[in-house]
């Protein structure tokens, strides 16, 4: 209800503007930073789940699969556009008008370089920047992609050379704002490592994430929460793992295998929505399109 010493003052001015047929303006109160007497209350949009609620068990991400084997699904910050791999070599690219739509089968992302094989791509939370891995099988080393904007093609395409002594990179996931890189090497997996990007744009060298050794390593935006999967030499099956700190100071600890995730075959975390609500997947499961699939976790509301 409007308090009566603010009503009188509105009730004169639609009276004067009733007199006059001018259209009074809302009244406001600069004094006290009072909004309009006719705003409507501010409401908190709600969560869409609880962050530190269970995973549910993986869906198949509908439409963007094939017959082919796609993997590294990432994603943009909207969930708008998404980049992978197909089969051995070729990346991806899928685009979408709201979150609520479903991804088309993704085309090839052409980057101008048709000898180099690629591998693991990864794109910041602006859809800018692409990260991915290059020389696949010979010397991996991580190159990056740039574009003004989401409707315009990669350019600028080559290695990062502060990186160039990193030989062994086996995939590469970046923070949504591009601040760090995390590394994975080795087919079966080894330490993990994280890249941090300074004040002039370049990264550092990388510094071992203590405690997670793995591949494919998946981390929260806040960086408080990691996921990772790990394969024992030579075995023909994968399990997701994951890990959380309470400050981006300390290690991660609690590490713990995330069985609702996991399912025989090959299962791979690739990436986390900023708000930790979803979690994308490749994974060569049953009940799939062919190979490997894509496959998103949800946590309850």
């Amino acid at each position: 209800m409007v308090p009566r010493s603010r009503r009188l003052p509105w009730l004169l001015a639609a009276f004067l503007s009733a007199c006059d047929g001018d259209a009074a303006p809302p009244l406001t109160d600069a004094s006290d930073g009072m909004p309009p007497v006719d705003a409507p209350p501010a409401v908190d949009a709600a969560p869409r789940c609880a962050p530190t609620s269970p995973w549910t068990a993986p869906r198949l991400l509908p439409s963007v699969n094939t017959p082919d084997s796609e993997l590294y699904a990432r994603l943009s910050a909207d969930e708008l556009t998404l980049v992978g791999r197909i089969d051995s070599t070729r990346l991806t690219i899928a685009t979408r008008s709201d979150r609520a739509s479903t991804f088309p089968v993704a085309a090839p992302l052409d980057l101008g370089q048709s000898t180099e094989a690629f591998t693991s791509p990864s794109i910041t939370g602006d859809g800018a920047t692409l990260y991915f891995i290059a020389g696949v099988g010979t010397a991996p080393r991580i190159w990056r992609a740039r574009r003004a904007s989401p409707s315009t093609p990669f350019a600028d395409v080559g290695p990062v050379a502060e990186l160039a002594a990193v030989t062994d990179a086996a995939s590469v996931y970046v923070l949504p704002d591009e601040s760090a890189l995390y590394i994975a090497t080795g087919s079966f997996g080894g330490p993990v490592t994280r890249a941090a990007r300074g004040a002039g744009g370049a990264f550092g060298a990388p510094v071992e994430v203590a405690g997670v050794v793995g591949l494919t390593p998946v981390v929260s935006a806040d960086e408080l929460t990691i996921l990772f999967a790990t394969r024992a030499t030579g075995a023909n099956d994968s399990h997701v793992w994951t890990g959380t700190r309470p400050t981006t100071a300390a290690p991660f600890g609690s590490i713990a295998q995330v069985p609702v995730v996991d399912a025989p075959g090959l299962d791979h975390p690739t990436w986390i929505s900023p708000d930790d609500c979803r979690l994308y997947l490749h994974s060569d499961r049953t009940g799939g399109s062919g190979g490997f699939d894509y496959y998103v976790a949800e946590r309850a509301p």
